[in-house]
Parts: C-alpha cells; sequence; structure tokens
C-alpha cells in the first residue's frame, strides 16, 4: 500500500531544521602544511617580536641620520666606512659620528647608527664612502616588532587559512595551529536497483551516481566523506549500516529509498530507530527529503533521482557541512542577472530549482538563460547547466523575455560556442578543445532554438521547408555555411539476416530518420520497408541495441557501425549543413568554429566527404 505525503513542510522550515541539526563544531592542532583551507578555531599570539631585531630594508650604508643633514649630489656627506653587517649574523661593529658601515637587506642595524642609506645613493672608494642625499631618522629601517610585536594577535579566530595566514604563522614561529576539524559525513546509498560502477549491470539496474557525486560535494563543502557499502531496501540491513554511521560520523547522509511507498525504508528506520524530524518538502527536485536523527547523529535522507539528491544537498546540507567545519553557512554565491530564452512552464505549490545554461547574446548584448532539465532522473542536466534559477511556490511559468537571477555553480561561465542539432563524431572533432557546448536535439529542434535566439550555431540535414519559418528567426540575419556528407545505412552484427524484422532509429526531427524514411518510401519492395523501428535517442543507442540483440539492424552513420565492428549496408549520403545567426558571428567561439569548418575539406574520415569549396560557399537566409 503506497502512503501518498501530507503536510510537506516549506522551504522555510526544512532550513529551519536543516540549521537546528547542525553538528558540533570539533578542534584540532594540525601541522602548518595541512592548515591551508581550513578555518581557525583560536586565535594564534606571537610569542615574538617581527622582526626580532632592528633591520635593513636595503642594501646600502648604515649611518646616523644627523651626519647627513644638508647632503645632496652637489655637496656629497663623506663618512669613514667601519665595516659592514650581512644578513644572519650579528654586528661586531659600532657607528660613530662621521662613520658608516655597509649593511645587506634584511641584516641588523648595528649600534650608533639609525638610518640607511641607498647603496644607489653613495659613492665609495673602499674606505670613505660619499652620501648624496640627507636622511631622516628611521628612513629605510625596519624597528623590532613593526610587523608583530610580541602578544599581539597574529591571526583571528574564524580566519581561513590561506598561503598568506601559512606565512605569517611561520613567521612567529607557530609550527601547529587550532582549526576546526572537517565534520565526517558517512554516506549510505540505498536499493535494490543500485550497482557501483565497475560492476555488471542486469536488466532493470542503474549504476550508483549518488554516492560519488555526494561525496565530491561534501569534501567541496568542507567535510570529509566517509563512504560505506551499499544497501539494499533490506530493513535490518540498512539498520545496521547506519548505525554504523552514526556512531562513527557527525552527520549521515543517505540516498534513495525517501519516498512513500512500502519499498523506501529509510523514512522508517529513522521513525522507528531514531527521531523522525520531517518527511517531505515542498520543493521541485527534492520533495522526499528525510530529517531527523539516529542515535543523537543528526541524519538527512536525499532522493534517489541524482538532480534531485544534489539539490536537496546545495540548499540544505552544504550549510550544515559548512558550518560544522567553522566556515560562513551559506557561502559566496555568485550571481548573473539573464533574460529567459524560451517559456519554462512550472508547477505551482512548489519552490522549484530550475538548472539552466547561459549563453552570451551578439549585438544586442546581455545574458540569455535557457533551461536543461530533462527531469531529477537526468544526470547530465547538471552538466550541462551553468546555474539554476530559483522559481517560487506562486510561480506557474516563466515567460522568454523575463529577467531573472542566476545562482552560478562554481567556475560555471558561459560556453564559447553554443550550438545544437545532429551531431557526429566529424562535429564532435571539430568541437573539441574549442570551449563549445553542443546540445544533440536533431537539425528541427536545433533550428527552433536557433529561431528563439538560444543558440549560436544549429547543424541542419533536412530541409529548410521543414525547418520553420527562418525569415522570422528573431534575428537580423541567418547564414546557411555548407559543411559535410555523411555515407549512411544499415548496422548489423556480422551474420544477421538482411531481413530486419526491427530496425533501431533516430526520432523525428532527425536528418538520419528523415533519410530512412524517405528510402522507404521510394523502395516499397525494400526488405527492411515493413519492418518494426524502434526510436534511440542516439546512434550509438541504436548500435548497441544491435550488439545486444535487441534489434536486428540501425540505421546510422558508417563511422559509427566500423567503431563498434558491426557489418555496414550504404543506402546513400546525408549532408549536414550549418545555420549561423549572424549577430553571433563575432564571437570568438563562432569564429573559431567556422574557421575549423572551412578546413573540413582536408578531412580523410571514414564515411564522410567535404566538398571542396566548402568553407567558401556561404548562402543567405534573409
Amino acid at each position: 500500500m503506497r502512503k501518498e505525503f501530507r503536510d510537506l513542510a516549506s522551504v522555510e522550515e526544512a532550513e529551519e531544521i536543516a540549521e537546528k541539526l547542525t553538528p558540533e563544531r570539533r578542534v584540532e592542532e594540525v601541522p602548518l602544511v595541512e592548515a591551508r583551507g581550513r578555518v581557525l578555531a583560536e586565535s594564534v599570539e606571537s610569542p615574538i617580536d617581527v622582526p626580532g631585531f632592528d633591520r635593513s630594508l636595503m642594501d646600502g650604508y648604515a649611518v646616523r641620520a644627523r651626519d647627513t643633514y644638508g647632503a645632496d649630489e652637489v655637496e656629497p656627506a663623506t663618512l669613514e666606512v667601519v665595516g659592514s653587517v650581512s644578513a644572519g649574523t650579528s654586528p661586531d661593529v659600532t657607528v660613530g659620528e662621521g662613520e658608516a658601515a655597509e649593511i645587506a637587506t634584511g641584516a641588523p642595524i648595528p649600534e650608533g647608527a639609525d638610518a640607511v642609506v641607498p647603496v644607489e645613493r653613495t659613492a665609495t672608494d673602499g674606505e670613505h664612502v660619499e652620501v648624496r642625499t640627507a636622511l631622516a631618522p628611521a628612513d629605510s629601517v625596519m624597528f623590532a616588532g613593526s610587523d608583530v610585536a610580541a602578544g599581539e594577535r597574529a591571526l583571528l579566530a574564524g580566519e581561513t587559512v590561506s598561503q598568506r595566514e601559512i606565512g605569517l604563522a611561520a613567521a612567529v614561529g607557530t609550527e601547529t595551529v587550532p582549526v576546526y576539524a572537517p565534520p565526517r559525513v558517512g554516506i549510505v546509498s540505498t536499493g535494490d536497483e543500485l550497482v557501483r560502477p565497475g560492476g555488471t549491470l542486469a536488466e532493470g539496474q542503474i549504476h550508483d551516481v549518488n554516492t560519488f557525486s555526494v561525496a565530491a560535494a561534501v569534501e567541496e563543502a568542507g567535510g570529509e566523506p566517509k563512504i560505506y557499502d551499499h544497501v539494499g531496501d533490506d530493513y535490518d540491513e540498512m539498520v545496521r549500516v547506519m548505525r554504523e554511521a552514526a556512531e562513527e560520523c557527525d552527520l549521515v547522509l543517505s540516498s534513495g529509498s525517501t519516498s512513500a511507498s512500502d519499498e523506501d525504508v529509510v523514512y522508517r528506520v529513522v521513525k522507528e530507530e531514531g527521531e523522525l524530524l520531517l518527511h517531505g518538502v515542498a520543493l521541485k527536485p527534492g520533495r522526499p527529503t528525510v530529517f531527523g536523527r539516529l542515535d543523537e547523529t543528526p541524519f538527512v535522507g536525499l532522493p534517489g533521482n541524482p538532480i534531485s539528491a544534489l539539490s536537496v544537498f546545495r540548499i540544505f546540507v552544504a550549510g550544515m557541512v559548512r558550518a560544522a567545519a567553522g566556515k560562513e553557512r551559506e557561502a559566496e554565491r555568485r550571481t548573473l542577472s539573464a533574460t529567459v530564452a524560451d517559456e519554462v512552464r512550472t508547477e505551482g505549490g512548489r519552490t522549484r530549482i530550475l538548472p539552466v545554461g547561459l549563453v552570451e547574446r551578439g549585438g544586442e548584448g546581455g545574458t540569455l538563460a535557457y533551461s536543461v532539465d530533462k527531469g531529477s532522473g537526468a544526470t547530465t542536466s547538471l552538466t550541462l547547466a551553468d546555474g539554476y534559477v530559483t522559481v517560487e511556490p506562486a510561480t506557474n511559468y516563466l515567460d522568454a523575455g523575463d529577467e531573472v537571477e542566476v545562482s552560478l555553480f562554481g567556475g560555471a561561465s558561459p560556453p564559447a560556442l553554443l550550438g545544437a542539432g545532429e551531431t557526429n563524431s566529424l562535429l564532435n572533432d571539430t568541437l573539441e578543445g574549442r570551449g563549445a557546448r553542443w546540445l544533440s536535439v536533431g537539425s528541427v529542434e536545433g533550428a527552433r532554438r536557433l529561431r528563439n535566439g538560444i543558440v549560436d550555431v544549429a547543424a541542419v540535414g533536412v530541409p529548410s521547408e521543414e525547418l520553420g519559418e527562418l525569415g522570422e528567426l528573431g534575428v537580423s540575419d541567418v547564414s546557411l555555411v555548407r559543411g559535410y556528407d555523411r555515407r549512411v545505412g544499415y548496422a548489423r552484427a556480422d551474420g544477421g539476416s538482411e531481413d530486419a524484422e526491427v530496425v533501431g532509429v533516430l526520432p523525428d526531427g532527425y536528418a538520419l530518420r528523415r533519410r530512412f524514411d524517405e528510402d522507404n518510401a521510394r523502395d516499397e519492395d525494400d526488405m527492411d520497408a515493413e519492418a518494426e523501428t524502434r526510436v534511440f535517442r542516439s546512434e550509438e543507442g541504436a548500435v548497441n541495441a544491435v550488439v545486444s540483440g535487441k534489434v536486428d539492424a540501425a540505421f546510422v552513420g558508417e563511422d559509427v557501425a566500423v567503431r563498434n565492428d558491426l557489418s555496414f549496408e550504404p543506402t546513400g549520403w546525408s549532408t549536414v549543413d550549418f545555420l549561423v545567426a549572424d549577430d553571433r558571428r563575432e564571437k570568438e567561439g563562432v569564429v573559431s568554429f567556422l574557421d575549423a569548418v572551412a578546413e573540413l575539406s582536408e578531412t580523410k574520415t571514414k564515411g564522410y566527404r567535404v566538398p571542396d569549396d566548402s568553407g567558401d560557399t556561404v548562402e543567405r537566409w534573409d
């Protein structure tokens, strides 16, 4: 029997609980070499003066300032050289009236001297020195304790230790410093369907993503992740592993088995074996979140879907880890104002975290944000995202042109080139190393995204009449740049029958699908004409289905068939050209890409042909 979520907690209520569950801080003494990035738990007082003696700030001569009064280039003061002082030695000379001592940078000031004249303002014959400038007492001298005085606080509690703080700690002679220990965070991944990477997947199983992505998030927030054995949906085994984690760690995180079905037992373990504080948050993604305690150890149950798990971690758990590590609960968030590129409908009543990509516009300037949300089960949503938009519960949709604030992911910035449409190995090779991001969505959708101003370039392989009204693209102009031709046909396993009953194909809107439909429409006697089609999102997915025996053949490019050691029966060539928004042509990434396209005539890639004039033919699409 399925239990429904009731009385979902608001995001604000969940944040309050997360704050109360934050683990207590622990303090440890660490050597300086291990202190970088840690937060000082206590202030550090200097036991010594730094420097511990009056020292020279430059090479020159130590003198009595009053012996130089009135000296200049025309009438220098002439002083007798009575010795020298080197850095790291104790002076064995005293400077008297009318005398000077040669001195090195960092060397102690000898008795009697109170100033240093730079060597470049002097001239000497070895026995006497001419001083060609007047000095005041303390010129070019650092006095003992002027940097840090004995008993002074050299480092303040709460500072994050960087190379600067480490250098100062070393200067005052401190070998170790007291810092907050990183909280130990236990990570328990649950669910019968999960297999650790490297293991063999059976039907219905998936690889365990969350254990490793959550561990990386813990470390980034300042915690020390400890990964425990994966457990299935067995109640007793889950209790055992989670109690072990609670005993050894400051905070326990589970992933999966948090929803309301009978098989999702995490919330029952917490309720029956510990203290259940919350089950369910009005957040998308992230509704089936659990907060509680196990043996007095704080516990958070993250949803099983990777995007949900990371979203909940970012909103609630990262602050708990940071605070326990002595850091500010809220990390400094980089934000950027952007314009919504395409309408996004949202489900009202819950706060929604919407992952978005960013692209710099051309002549209009500014930045566009476009949704990359594929659902909470799609791990690629975050890898395609530069940040996220927080959509309030009362908002049902974001309209194209709306201004939004994007919370940026660490190190994220708009790609040099954003493209969409067809994709293949030659295109991927062309994009490699150019700071590009490519959305593999087919010709029709690629052209639509160009029309809506989202992408800079679209790779297309279907006639213009199928791409919408190009004259209404919403940009000043669009160019068609000739690309290349690609040999396509049927990939089959060696020994496979030519009478295919099931053929793997791409969805409508892709050039390969159109070519497949054309071939079969022209030749009603084709043995594959009446075959059942099974749709795959990529050519690789289709050929993998051939290898595994799920389909008899796949309609793909020759390069994909060869790469997977399949036999290939060519049926013809498919064209891939590029639509380019003219107001983006000056972008550095677009220029670099088009230069690479112009050089494709030199390619020798099997299964492709490139016209000699591919880089020179540019047709106008007004």
